[in-house]
């Protein structure tokens, strides 16, 4: 008996040896570059690319997120940039000691800069030649101005925005690491301290410690907030030896256990992410957005990364030869190269957004396109790195040469000075620039021969619905605002000088508002700046609908500072075309809400605006812009995730000029769980003719013209709060009034005004639009749902 049982427990412990061993032969055996790292930088890179080419259908973004998971890939590139840093220079300061550490940080920093610099200016203006989305919109600075703002490091711009952050955090790591070159416990502590205290009064108070200064179209990459992820990654890297003494012989059943704990963890994340797309409305919404932001780094996307990384290492470490045989050939080199990746990967992703809409149209959407367009882009960018590399190592053959004969001349300078080069990586960025110049022309050239430009051109669609310039008075106040500019759609013609407008008493709820409290208006024909009044700030964020960054207004009411927990209404307020978000600014919006509010004529709530371009705010046909999208979904979900709101549809009200009109009818029946208020003042109605190129066809058309979608929606139609209003002199009165005939004939209750006046206060203009905006306000304020 005994005998029979020792033999079974031979043969289970030859069976136990048969499984253990495999697996303890797949483990990472270590070596002088950790290889693992590179790897997981690799499948960032992936991640990147993929995100950045092909259309908005991918079967790779079952993968990587397609760009709205609750991580993306700069996480994983900023952290293992911050752990190499640390690992690099904790022997180089070992060796060398800290003043030569700083200097070679010093060179990488002033290597980045350079890279940024030349990076950002090609790409704005190549994608100013191609006709971009993400092209740049000059300001009142100009060209000029744009590209000062790019080379002081005050500007950040689509694509590049990532390594303008980067720039920043290897500057910032000097001296970090000459902190922890003294190898004290406190000053580690410290270090790490000053990170998370600065992360988290980001999160309370971003507009008081937006360091290193204030960087316009900078929605995405907050110094602030993304540090708190290099320089804890920095400081591993330093104490790597130290780490990896303790846990180097961790036995299997502990890193099972972490492997499968994070696993869980990963899947969770998975979970909670799928119901969320697939899950419509309530106020779970603001609970992701306030957990997850990308911008500001929120304590769900570091908990979710924290488990990614965990998870991904620890596979790597307990598995690391099969996944090497499977992907290694893959990941390995673009990790190896990440910096020059990313670079190629903005020539190719400007290659694909020029080529595709007008080479495919529609069929860039299809997922077996969208999918092979990235797949090309993996292995182009791939087989770009093979071919670099001989270029690479003759650039650094070079520059050793160079430095020898700078050496050598340096012998002759007084004291011997001299200059050591250190830009190993130029010839790659070298190779980068040229192809997009090489690029551009043929680009370019099937761009017009193909499709035509992406955008369309509006001009002559004329929606003021007049022949005649009439000039928009400035409106002059407490808070000064400006004119109007013209749009360039309209024909000018010589005409005599506005009169100044008077105005009458105006009462407000049967109280009279006096001359004091409401803004004058005179007519001037030159355009001034216009500042923001008071409670208003210029912010910008990252659009994923139209992946590019957005700017917009937002003006807090007088309370907002001083009740931190109250929650207030939003009203989103739309321009007209030809015209931007600081359109309603200069007519008196802001500063009418804010003096009426103070005076406690109308209740406290917040008022956005947006930057809608020409676009009709609707999603373009035929796999265009998602200008509608855009302004449901990513405007009210920035809103939302940085401002107290009340994030319900009854606390949400839309409006808009002309335009912003249109915009404010259609949004509020296409997007029924998001907007419970609607305001149209002077909206421009198109009929299918006249109406711009990119509504489509007839189907199309009708999915976005508010008479059809209140004819096809009604049920939705009758939940709304709707206001309606148009001058007397409008040129758009008969549409507009066809259409309240029309909501009356199907029992859509709604307010309706036709306001009288002359030329100027009855017709399609800023002082029109000025005059009333007493009333708008008035109503928007009675339509929000009492609290």
């Amino acid at each position: 008996m005994g005998l029979f049982k020792s033999a079974n427990i031979s043969r289970n412990a030859v069976q136990q040896q048969k499984i253990t061993e495999p697996a303890q032969s797949w483990r990472y055996a270590g070596g002088k570059r950790d290889l693992r790292l590179d790897a997981m930088r690799g499948f960032a890179v992936f991640v990147m690319v993929v995100d950045h080419l092909g259309g908005d259908s991918s079967w790779l973004y079952k993968i990587t997120g397609g760009g709205r998971f609750f991580i993306s890939a700069a996480e994983p590139f900023i952290f293992i940039s911050g752990l190499v840093m640390g690992i690099v220079y904790a022997g180089v300061i070992a060796r060398l000691g800290m003043k030569e550490a700083a200097t070679k940080a010093l060179k990488r920093a002033g290597m980045l800069y350079l890279m940024n610099s030349v990076l950002t200016l090609t790409l704005a203006f190549a994608s100013l030649q191609l006709n971009l989305n993400w092209a740049p919109h000059w300001e009142s600075n100009g060209l000029l101005g744009f590209v000062f703002d790019v080379l002081t490091l005050h500007r950040a711009y689509y694509l590049t925005d990532v390594l303008l952050l980067y720039t920043f955090l290897v500057t910032a790591a000097i001296p970090i690491l000459a902190l922890l070159s003294r190898k004290k416990a406190w000053l580690t502590a410290l270090v790490l301290v000053a990170s998370w205290a600065l992360w988290l009064a980001w999160q309370f108070a971003p507009q008081r410690v937006d360091f290193p200064w204030t960087i316009s179209d900078n929605g995405m990459f907050h110094f602030s907030a993304w540090q708190v992820l290099f320089v804890n990654a920095l400081v591993i890297g330093f104490y790597r030896p130290a780490i990896e003494a303790r846990f180097h012989n961790i036995r299997r059943p502990p890193l099972y256990a972490i492997l499968g704990l994070s696993g869980v963890l990963v899947a969770c994340s998975i979970a909670l992410y799928v119901w969320s797309e697939r899950s419509a409305g309530g106020n779970y919404e603001v609970i992701l957005a306030q957990l997850f932001a990308k911008a500001d780094m929120r304590i769900g996307r570091l908990a979710v990364f924290a488990a990614f990384a965990t998870f991904a290492f620890t596979l790597l470490t307990v598995a690391w030869k099969p996944v090497r045989r499977a992907v290694g050939w893959l990941i390995l080199p673009l990790g190896q190269n990440a910096l020059s990746a990313y670079t190629l990967h903005i020539v190719f992703a400007v290659i694909a957004a020029s080529l595709l809409p007008r080479l495919l149209g529609p069929a860039q959407e299809w997922p077996s396109v969208s999918t092979s367009a990235q797949v090309l882009g993996l292995l182009l960018i791939w087989a770009s790195l093979l071919i670099a590399a001989p270029l690479k190592n003759s650039g650094r053959r070079w520059t050793r040469s160079l430095t020898n004969k700078i050496k050598a001349a340096g012998a002759l300078l007084p004291g011997g000075t001299m200059m050591r080069p250190g830009w190993s990586a130029l010839p790659v960025l070298g190779l980068v620039i040229g192809l997009m110049l090489v690029a551009a022309p043929p680009v370019i050239m099937v761009s017009a021969a193909v499709r035509g430009p992406v955008r369309q051109t509006i001009g002559n669609l004329d929606e003021k619905g007049r022949t005649t310039i009439v000039m928009v008075p400035t409106i002059t106040s407490a808070f000064p605002l400006a004119t109007a500019p013209v749009s360039p759609a309209e024909p000018q013609e010589a005409a005599a000088p506005v009169p100044t407008v008077t105005r009458q008493p105006i009462e407000f709820a049967g109280t009279p508002l006096s001359m004091a409290l409401a803004p004058a208006a005179t007519s001037t024909p030159t355009a001034q700046t216009t500042p923001l009044p008071a409670g208003a700030q210029s912010r910008s964020f990252y659009s994923a609908s139209l992946g590019r960054t957005m700017s917009y207004i937002v003006y807090l009411p007088p309370g907002y500072s001083t009740n931190p927990n109250v929650r207030y209404p939003v009203l989103y307020m739309l321009h007209g075309i030809g015209s931007g978000n600081t359109e309603w600014v200069r007519y008196g919006l802001l500063g009418w809400g804010d003096q009426l509010m103070r005076a406690n004529m109308i209740n406290q709530f917040i008022i956005v605006l947006p930057q809608g371009e020409e676009s009709y705010w609707v999603d373009w046909a035929n796999g265009g812009p998602k200008w509608g999208a855009y302004l449901a979904k990513d405007v009210v979900g920035e809103i939302d995730a940085h401002f107290r709101t009340l994030a319900q549809r009854d606390q949400r009200a839309i409006g808009g000029i002309s335009m912003g009109g249109h915009a404010a009818l259609q949004l509020s029946i296409n997007y029924p769980t998001v907007f419970g208020i609607a305001g149209a003042h002077s909206p421009s109605l198109h009929t299918r003719s006249t109406a711009p190129q990119y509504f489509g066809n007839e189907a199309y058309f009708e999915a976005h013209d508010p008479s059809h979608l209140f004819t096809a929606h009604p049920e939705i139609a009758r939940t709304l709060k709707l206001w309606i209003d148009v001058g007397e002199k409008d040129a758009w009165l008969p549409v507009v009034s066809a259409l309240h005939t029309q909501l009356q004939t199907e029992d859509i209750a709604h307010e309706w005004h036709t306001f009288t006046g002359d030329t100027l206060t009855g017709g399609h203009t800023g002082e029109y639009w000025s005059t009333h905006i007493p009333d708008y306000l008035r109503f928007y304020s009675s339509a929000f749902k009492a609290r």
